[in-house]
């Protein structure tokens, strides 16, 4: 029953987090960065909203409609560590309307392999219902092999000129735990908060970086 309670605490905690991270991009990031945390917040947001709606309704019938919601995450974290390099690693010259076009493309990527795999709810666990995706290994394949080169680029890019050293480290371990809950998840482990710690720290991480604009 603790872990329950965990468990809604922290898709809570992490709400109030999202909610953070906007105001704070909202009052000290340029105007490009400000409308990219803004798609990145609510789309953090909306997937905890729907894994609370997994866990507290008890009908089926609601259960579908957060079909697109719940795996936000393979679009989002993707765009939130690809913010968290640009602010921290500081490279010249690079142009932040490609980062538009990457969530765009992923984005409709995304809708697509939502609407063409097919769904199964299991019976509900202690957090409640949990969905199962046609291909979702192979998902989970494609979304590990994105976030590695994450990881290559984090640590290529550390030390570099103009970067922000602490910033990639922190960097660094969030995507370190991210990919540790993933291969754990494949390999069919059982996590207590399904994911959610690498997303975590990808979030304080954001945060973090988000108070370096003046």
């Amino acid at each position: 029953m603790i872990s329950v309670y965990l468990y809604v605490a922290l898709l809570l905690l992490m709400i109030v987090l999202c909610i953070k991270a906007f105001f704070i991009g909202r009052r000290k990031a340029p105007g490009k960065i400000r409308i990219y945390n803004t798609v990145i917040t609510l789309g953090f947001s909306l997937r905890y909203i729907a894994l609370l709606i997994l866990f507290m309704v008890q009908s089926m019938n609601y259960i579908y409609f957060t079909k697109y919601l719940v795996c936000l995450n393979l679009i989002i974290v993707p765009c939130t560590i690809a913010l968290c390099l640009y602010i921290f690693m500081r490279v010249d010259g690079l142009k932040f309307d490609y980062f538009f076009v990457l969530m765009a493309l992923g984005a409709v990527l995304y809708g697509i392999v939502m609407t063409l795999c097919k769904v199964s709810i299991e019976i509900r666990n202690p957090f409640g219902y949990i969905m199962r995706f046609l291909f979702e290994d192979k998902i989970y394949l494609a979304y590990i092999a994105i976030i590695s080169v994450a990881l290559v680029i984090t640590i290529v890019g550390f030390g570099k000129a103009n970067s922000k050293s602490s910033g990639i480290i922190i960097t660094m371990i969030s995507i370190m735990v991210i990919l540790g809950e993933l291969l754990l998840k494949l390999m069919g482990v059982s996590l207590a908060f399904n994911t959610l710690i690498g997303e975590l720290m990808i979030l304080l991480t954001l945060n973090i970086g988000l108070k370096t604009f003046k």
